[in-house]
């Protein structure tokens, strides 16, 4: 029942694609359209996600990151760190552990990180932060 002055008349009626009024196939404009309002979307959503992966997603990787790594004391205690390193776990103290613990209680306390170290014990050992603070301005002032 195709109409005389139908202009798609002719193509419907002869089984071939169908085209566009500039003459392309219409599943390739159809997919062409497609395309750049999938762009223009994710275009318009993107600062969006940014925003939300700054504030959200970046702090809690860094939280998550801290839980695991957590270098407060052995950034701080070079020494004794470097004791800890050298000496295998359970093997006895001597003097240069004291040494060790003496000299970095001083540094630590002169450069004001000594709280961090206390509490970076007081997490395993509590209420070994004062113990630590103590310590420290004892050191500083021998």
């Amino acid at each position: 029942m195709a109409h005389a002055l139908d202009p798609h008349a002719e193509s419907a009626s002869s089984g071939g694609p169908l085209r566009t009024s500039d003459g392309q196939p219409l599943t390739r404009a159809l997919a062409r359209a497609s395309r750049r309002a999938r762009r223009r979307a994710f275009l318009l959503v993107l600062p969006l996600l940014l925003f939300i992966l700054l504030t959200f997603v970046v702090p809690i990787g860094q939280m998550l990151q801290r839980s695991v790594h957590n270098d407060g004391f052995s950034a701080n205690m070079p020494a004794l760190t470097q004791w800890f390193n050298d000496h295998p776990r359970g093997s006895a103290i001597d003097e240069s552990a004291y040494a060790a613990l003496a000299a970095d209680l001083a540094t630590s306390a002169e450069a004001r990180t000594i709280g961090t170290v206390g509490t970076r014990i007081n997490y395993d050992l509590p209420g070994s932060r004062s113990l630590f603070t103590s310590a420290g301005r004892k050191a500083r002032a021998a």
